[in-house]
């Protein structure tokens, strides 16, 4: 399956038939498995590999797809994949890990060549709003819920560790520069970040006080000092190293649903909220917009910098693939994003 695009098109390049509603998607986010993508729907999980051909002059991609995971989940929340994933090596290895409706995570492996195995765990007993992967080993999970709880796991399903919170976690990330502490966020607009080693709370940041709303948070994988986050119609950003108090703070037109640093630019930060149908990429170094999309409902799932041209790829409801290309004169950026349609 394969498609391209020139500056005078922009329409859809890339169809993925999908047999279903598209709940949730990824790119994986490390370096050596950062062409493969999963989307999950109401009966299945499909994993492929992207293949960009970056350097053809009209652009274009395929995507093959490499396994179909089916589940009894009608609604999945929230996934992640592990850093084990990789088809470089022998033999190959899938791993993710996805929930649903039923409040249990679900761990995926495959080889791609054996029956496929998975792994239910339960313990959390509201619904699962985020997971992420121990980024270093991909040995241990965390993992946030409505039950006002962050639990780490590992890969057996035992519990290793449990966070009480003060409302329900709606993002959880770790960081690879400071593997033994936990990000945590809090829908009533709180910022923790845990020490695993100590098991306390060593930076608590806040923006909000009374009835606004956090739905989204992320820590900034090139500088461990930054995190940002999505409270109502307003996103702010914080340096640890200053204040408890955001250094910069943004409106935005309606509520921040997903947000996104650039993976290699501390920079630059994606938002979107597919209520709006709207994704804006802003810099942090001047006060503009870098670009703004209206479209569908937004998912941003990747970001990643690209010399010479910012690219855009959206996966809408029916899996309906677009990428656009911006050229831009100064420092360059790719943020693949996904559009889920109501």
């Amino acid at each position: 399956m394969t498609g391209s695009w020139t500056e005078t098109e922009k329409s859809s390049t890339l169809t993925i038939p999908c047999n279903g509603v598209v709940h949730v998607v990824e790119f994986s986010p490390y370096v050596w498995s950062d062409k493969v993508l999963a989307f999950g729907t109401d009966s299945n999980v499909c994993v492929g590999l992207c293949n960009f051909q970056e350097d053809h002059p009209e652009g274009g991609y395929e995507f093959e797809s490499l396994r179909v995971f089916p589940h009894n989940v009608s609604r999945l929340t929230a996934f992640a994949w592990s850093p084990e994933t990789s088809l470089a090596t022998v033999p190959q290895l899938l791993r993710f890990c996805v929930t649903g409706n039923n409040f249990k995570l679900m761990l995926f492996t495959s080889y791609l060549a054996d029956d496929d195995a998975v792994k239910v765990i339960e313990g959390h007993t509201e619904y699962v709003n985020s997971i992420a992967f121990d980024p270093d080993s991909g040995r241990r999970m965390a993992s946030v819920s409505d039950d006002c709880t962050c639990r780490l796991w590992d890969l057996d399903g035992e519990e290793l560790v449990r966070f009480s919170l003060a409302s329900p976690g709606m993002s959880v990330k770790w960081h690879l520069k400071e593997m033994q502490k936990l990000m945590v966020a809090e829908r009533h607009g709180s910022i923790r970040i845990f020490s695993l080693d100590t098991e306390r709370i060593v930076a608590s940041l806040r923006a909000t006080s009374g009835t606004a709303v956090l739905l989204t948070a992320d820590w900034c994988p090139t500088n461990p000092n930054l995190l940002c986050a999505g409270i109502d119609s307003t996103w702010h950003v914080w340096d640890i190293t200053k204040s408890s108090q955001p250094i910069s703070s943004h409106a935005y037109q309606k509520s921040v649903r997903h947000i996104r640093w650039g993976i290699s630019d501390s920079s630059l930060l994606a938002i979107g909220d597919w209520r709006t149908k709207q994704l804006i990429v802003y810099s942090l170094r001047s006060p503009r917009v870098f670009v703004g999309f209206f479209g569908g409902g937004v998912e941003i799932v990747y970001c990643k910098i690209i010399s010479h041209l910012l690219h855009f790829q959206q996966l809408e409801n029916e899996a309906q693939c677009f990428e656009s290309i911006l050229h831009q004169t100064a420092k360059k950026a790719w943020f693949r994003y996904v559009m889920l349609c109501c």
